[in-house]
């Protein structure tokens, strides 16, 4: 998308060393825990997520969600259908629509940095037409389908209706 991005040593964190994710923890097999890292700075810290369920604002990371059911809630505060995640240190009249499942939870904050506002829609607990009917008249100057290898493979979870 045509964005210069900020070295890895830039304000990466860990959030944990004992992620397995839910596959892992699922499994009969013993699974070796790995790290789970985030970045942060001045820019994300500012961010205001819209929880489109809850009908309120909540922070980008969910610190206390880890240690859990499942870590990865610590991004985006888990599986939501739809979130609107504003910045207001960015000025240049962009919006990205991001469909996505929760594989797209930790890299939207790192996406929204290059944009005003970012909208994640997970079609696994919302349809197309239902979200963008909530959405109203919004017009995106992007459009990103970001879903892991599972969900693609087994699309019926999927909803497009």
């Amino acid at each position: 998308m045509g964005q210069q991005t900020n070295t890895i040593s830039d304000g990466w964190q860990i959030a944990t060393e004992d992620f397995v994710g839910a596959y892992g923890a699922a499994s009969a097999w013993k699974t070796a825990p790995d790290k789970m890292i985030y970045r942060t700075d001045l820019s994300i810290e500012r961010m205001q997520v819209y929880d489109y369920e809850r009908k309120q604002n909540v922070s980008v990371y969910a610190p206390e969600k880890i240690g859990g059911m499942d870590d990865y809630d610590f991004y985006l505060w888990g599986a939501r259908a739809l979130l609107t995640i504003q910045n207001p240190e960015c000025h240049n009249g962009k919006k990205l629509l991001l469909f996505r499942d929760s594989f797209g939870s930790s890299i939207a904050p790192l996406l929204a940095e290059y944009y005003e506002e970012v909208t994640l829609v997970d079609l696994r607990y919302v349809s197309a037409s239902h979200a963008l009917e909530l959405l109203g008249d919004t017009e995106y100057q992007d459009v990103l389908f970001l879903y892991s290898a599972p969900i693609l493979n087994h699309g019926d979870s999927l909803r497009f209706g």
